[in-house]
Parts: structure tokens; sequence; C-alpha cells
């Protein structure tokens, strides 16, 4: 693995991929844990529905085992191996996409404004922190058919320049005409790979037509600088006077 090819990925583009990071002894085994979770459905990890009734994804569960405790370690090491600094989890979800599962419209990740308990208005995830790195992980093979994760070029501009992108609506959904003209790149892929791309990479997927699921871990991390915010984002989402999301009202494609 050249990190230095994929700091200058980043740089000039946002985004890159690493084929075929975990085995597939390990991502069989990260699918049956994440299938015993969504059966027992914990108390401390939240799950979220679609339109439809289909649970979308489930958040908050990083270190549910030590399996999952360890993906996100050796991420973290990955991280620093890569960017040449630490990195701190600043929030996880996993995606379920069974056959006919939504896509998503194009969108930033974290910006938009959202309301405290206290009823004020914050700056989306950027309250928390300047930078934020998502990484994405499959553990299914992401082709043509089942509604890949699309990525388009970074968006290097500040949180008060992108929400001028937005539909400011209380999701993250960049207005249509900017939409339309963004060229985006499917990250067609095999299980145990992995994307790693910034906050301000527009990204969006399609419907899954094929007949199986299509699952990913999807964890997102800030610089250490920042400060661990992984408590404190869960406490103030819980709190947020803001129940809108992406998944649950926001466009989809």
């Amino acid at each position: 693995m050249n990190f230095k090819n994929l700091k200058n990925d980043f740089k000039s583009k946002g985004y890159f991929k690493i084929l075929n990071f975990f085995d597939k002894h390990t991502i069989k085994n990260l699918n049956d844990e994440i299938k015993v979770i969504a059966k027992e459905k914990p108390k401390n990890i939240f799950f979220y529905q679609d339109r439809n009734n289909l649970i979308r994804r489930m958040e908050h569960f990083y270190n549910h085992t030590q399996l999952l405790d360890n993906i996100n370690n050796k991420i973290q090491i990955t991280l620093k191996n890569i960017f040449d600094k630490k990195f701190f989890l600043f929030k996880d979800k996993y995606n379920f996409k069974p056959p006919k599962g939504e896509g998503f419209f194009p969108h930033y990740d974290g910006i938009f404004n959202w309301k405290d308990k206290n009823g004020k208005w914050r700056k989306g995830w950027h309250e928390y922190a300047n930078e934020f790195v998502n990484v994405l992980i499959l553990l299914d093979d992401f082709n043509n058919e089942n509604g890949p994760l699309e990525i388009s070029k970074i968006h290097d501009k500040s949180f008060n320049e992108l929400i001028k992108n937005t539909k400011q609506n209380g999701t993250p959904d960049l207005k249509r005409d900017l939409a339309n003209i963004c060229q985006f790149e499917k990250m067609i892929c095999p299980s145990g790979s992995i994307v790693i791309f910034s906050s301000k990479c527009p990204h969006q997927s399609s419907k899954n037509n094929s007949d199986k699921d299509r699952g990913s871990l999807y964890y997102t991390y800030n610089p250490a600088i920042y400060g661990n915010n992984y408590t404190n984002y869960f406490e103030e989402k819980l709190s947020s006077q803001n129940k809108q999301s992406k998944s649950l009202s926001g466009e989809i494609n």
C-alpha cells in the first residue's frame, strides 16, 4: 500500500478506494455479527427506518463486539499512516440496503443547520470539527445493479460557503442545478474493500435493483486536534429539535 499516493489522491480529488482491504473471513464474521445485532436490537444501539418501514441504518455500535472494535482500531491506524496524524471516531453507522432499498440524493455530509435542545441553531457536524474523513467498508460487493456509492470531486470550501450549495431544508441535499453538474464516479468494488473520502465530497447512490442485500459499515473520523466528540455527538443528536434526515425525509434517487 503506497500511503503517499493515497494521500495525493485525497488531496487532488477528495477520495480513493483500497480493494480487498479486509479478507473474506473477516467480512463473513462481520456480516454474521451485524445480523445478530439487527435481530436482537440492543437498547444502546439506534435503528432508523426509511419511508417503506424497512430498517435503513443503525448507529452507535462500533465497540459492541471485539471484532467491531478491532475494525475501528485498524482503520484508525491506517488513517494515521496515510495522513500522518491521529484521528478519533466521530460517528458510526451501518447502512442496510435490501432489495428495492432507496438511494440517496446528492449531498455533502454534515453540512446543514440544526437546533439544539435549547433552541439554538448550530452548524451541522462543524460544531465539533472542521475536517471529517469517511471510511466506507463494503460488506457486500458494490456493482451497477445494487446502488453503489457514487462520489464526485471535493468542494473544498468552508461550512458557510458549502451550505449555500444545499437546499437548507434540514438535510444536506445539494441544490438540484449543482447536483446535475457534478461528475460522479461509481465505487464498483468487491466486498472487503474500503472507500475513504472527505465529507465535503458530493455523493449519492441509486436504488438497489438487485435481489440481494448491499450492506456497508460507514465510519466518520475527525482529526484528534479537534478532540474526541463521539459521545457529545450522539447525546446532542438525540436531544436535537431536528427530526429530519436524508434517510427519512430527503429526496431520493
